[in-house]
């Protein structure tokens, strides 16, 4: 048995003898894989490297994100005593204050509305509302380019407006468009205002010319109409200062010659344009409105109520009058002011002086006036009652797309219809726009068609931009505290609604004080 065991060793031996190289062979003839798996080892040694230095770039931005983030909720859980939130817990607590004191007045007052002023209301409008009916109301017609875009027609006259602007047009291009406009009634006025878009190419001669065109053009198709010709308003954009004043001088000379109102726009400066640098801003729309309405109305005041205070220490009806008193009257005759209080205000043993006075451009306004005794001085309360008109809401018209009956394959296939390859064919951007657009409004009136809703809305008289300002911001701040939880935003939050409660507040006691009975002495 042991022979025949180490017989299969050996073999077993010369079995694995065969199979196996000899260190010396395995040196001579070197294995070509060897060779690519230790160029494989390599680089991925490399990408372990690479991948390495990234990982702890990562890990150090990720742990210094931590690190604010835990300093931040150190700052809020404890907050510095001048910290941020700190300063806005102390504004919110003095708020507060400033409501509770203001709501107590409120309720302690009570307004004294006298009764004959609801009678002249209703006598007023009702007035107002016969001479609505029985008046033919003229047109006024604006016409210009896009710098009146922003002007609303509806405020500028009771009267009909009609506005046509023309974006981007020069004075002949809008003297070619006038024929085509369509008006019902021939305008009573004519506003033009255009030539801006004529300074960067014309000179001063070519940009007058083509204006006196534009107005030759107007008058001959409104030849009973006042024509009123606006002046250039400076444009940043375009370096002709200098040329828009000279054109501006000879435009004055024009309106001259030929029998037109110049409406002069010096006011409006580079503060007035908005952010493009091309248009008007809102307020400087305003401004430009109240030019127009100053040629509609030339006769108007537009502040007809001034207001005197001062101590005069003049008896109003004293004989003969000092100097004092005459100079006062004269006054009152130059300016058109009539004195309504006529009894003593100051009586005494051994004098009756008049000497605290109301004075007033527009007496009609008055309803009721007089003087009341007083144990406290020796001069007596004198008090005025002004006409009042009742806050009416406006009726505005809304315009929507009824979008019920649309259907998107058959839209989609009628613009697929339209010849688009014919907007191209003009070299005017503005003529491509217009054509592009006037196809894309037709094939969309048909499958969602205008629908105009008239929604008659109520004034708020304390409703102003700054409380709406106010309360985008406090919806705001509360949106976020709803969403991340923040302390900070509740605060603001509260903040800002007892500055909206206040400034409400203060709005509704000079309401009150506009609709009682007020007290002037001079």
């Amino acid at each position: 048995e042991l022979a025949e065991v180490d017989k299969q060793n050996s073999d077993t031996d010369c079995a694995l003898g065969n199979s196996f190289i000899s260190p010396a062979e395995a040196t001579s003839k070197p294995n070509r894989n060897d060779k690519s798996l230790e160029k494989h080892m390599k680089s991925f040694e490399n990408r372990l490297q690479v991948l390495s230095k990234e990982f702890a770039a990562n890990m150090s931005t990720v742990n210094n994100i931590l690190l604010e983030h835990s300093n931040e909720l150190k700052q809020i859980n404890n907050p510095h005593p001048d910290s941020e939130l700190t300063a806005l817990k102390r504004e919110n607590l003095e708020l507060k204050n400033q409501n509770k004191d203001l709501t107590d007045r409120i309720r302690k007052r009570k307004p004294i509305v006298p009764a004959e002023i609801n009678e002249v209301n209703k006598n007023l409008n009702g007035h107002r509302q016969k001479e609505n009916q029985s008046e033919n109301k003229p047109n006024i017609t604006i016409v210009g380019d896009s710098m009146i875009k922003n002007i609303n027609p509806r405020k500028l006259s009771r009267k009909r407006v009609n506005k046509f602007t023309f974006p981007g047009k020069r004075a002949e291009e809008i003297a070619f468009e006038i024929k085509n406009i369509n008006v019902q009634l021939h305008p009573t006025h004519v506003i033009i205002h255009a030539g801006t878009n004529n300074l960067p190419t014309d000179t001063g001669d070519q940009c007058i010319k083509n204006i006196k065109g534009l107005c030759s053009s107007i008058k001959e198709k409104f030849p009973k109409a006042k024509l009123g010709v606006s002046s250039i308003i400076l444009w940043k954009d375009i370096e002709v200062s200098s040329k828009m004043y000279q054109v501006n001088e000879d435009l004055k000379r024009l309106c001259n010659e030929s029998g037109f109102s110049f409406i002069d726009n010096s006011i409006i400066d580079e503060s007035g344009l908005n952010n493009s640098k091309l248009h008007l801003s809102a307020k400087a729309s305003v401004l430009l409105a109240t030019r127009f309405i100053k040629f509609l109305n030339p006769d108007k005041q537009l502040n007809e109520q001034p207001k005197v205070n001062s101590d005069l220490n003049c008896d109003w009806n004293k004989t003969p009058l000092d100097s004092h008193t005459q100079r006062l009257k004269n006054i009152c005759v130059l300016y058109q002011l009539s004195q309504i209080i006529d009894e003593p205000t100051r009586v005494t043993k051994s004098s009756a002086t008049q000497i605290d006075l109301i004075l007033a451009n527009n007496p009609e306004s008055i309803s009721n006036h007089g003087v009341i005794e007083i144990g406290i001085s020796d001069h007596s309360l004198i008090y005025a009652v002004k006409k009042l008109v009742p806050l009416k809401g406006q009726r505005t018209c809304s315009e929507v797309r009824n979008f019920k009956n649309f259907n998107e394959r058959l839209f989609l296939h009628d613009l697929s219809r339209i010849p688009w390859d014919y907007v191209n064919q003009f070299n005017n951007p503005n003529d491509s726009w217009q054509v592009w657009k006037s196809f894309f409004i037709e094939v969309l009136d048909r499958h969602a068609p205008i629908l105009r809703k008239y929604i008659k809305t109520k004034r708020i008289p304390w409703l102003n931009a700054s409380i709406k300002q106010l309360m985008r911001q406090r919806d705001f701040h509360k949106m976020m505290f709803k969403k991340i939880n923040s302390e900070m935003h509740w605060e603001k939050f509260k903040t800002i609604r007892n500055k909206i409660n206040a400034e409400i507040l203060k709005l509704t006691i000079s309401i009150l004080k506009y609709l009682s009975v007020f007290s002037i002495r001079t």
